[in-house]
């Protein structure tokens, strides 16, 4: 490890561990024989068309990987912000019905964060062990927010 982030070569040390597990838990990813590719160009979305029947709304909790900078149980304040920064920068290309506006929960207010809670768009602090010992809840809510249009 180096500053608490998996550097490419310990992955290998452990790819007989990590690999198997890979496989199951994302339906058959083999890392030696596929190759996962980003690609954040939010122009090259030729479809996403919702059928207002039965799509009312939708949120998504993500989880990420950006090269470079460690998974939020061994990030930093400092990667942790440059991750909103990479992010909230994509999601600004986003153009039509798409479009939106990062909140940044830092600068809204309680009752702005209770409303989106409240609605459903916005999910609440973690406070599960699994994921406040995993470390996801450091410094909340420094670096993080949401994608809406208010």
């Amino acid at each position: 490890m180096v500053n608490g982030s998996m550097q490419h070569s310990d992955y290998k040390v452990f790819a007989e561990i990590f690999d198997p597990v890979i496989k199951v838990r994302h339906n058959g990813y083999d890392p030696k024989l596929m190759k996962h590719h980003t690609d954040l160009d939010s122009s090259k979305i030729a479809q996403g068309q919702f059928d207002e029947r039965y799509v009312f709304s939708s949120r998504v909790r993500t989880g990420r990987s950006v090269r470079g900078l460690s998974l939020p149980p061994a990030c930093s304040r400092a990667e942790r912000r440059a991750v909103e920064n990479v992010v909230v920068t994509a999601l600004s290309g986003l153009k039509q019905d798409l479009a939106g506006k990062y909140y940044s929960l830092t600068t809204m207010s309680e009752k702005e964060q209770q409303q989106l809670i409240d609605d459903h768009f916005l999910f609440d602090k973690p406070v599960s062990p699994l994921l406040t010992c995993a470390g996801m809840a450091r410094d909340w809510p420094d670096a993080r927010g949401i994608w809406y249009e208010m």
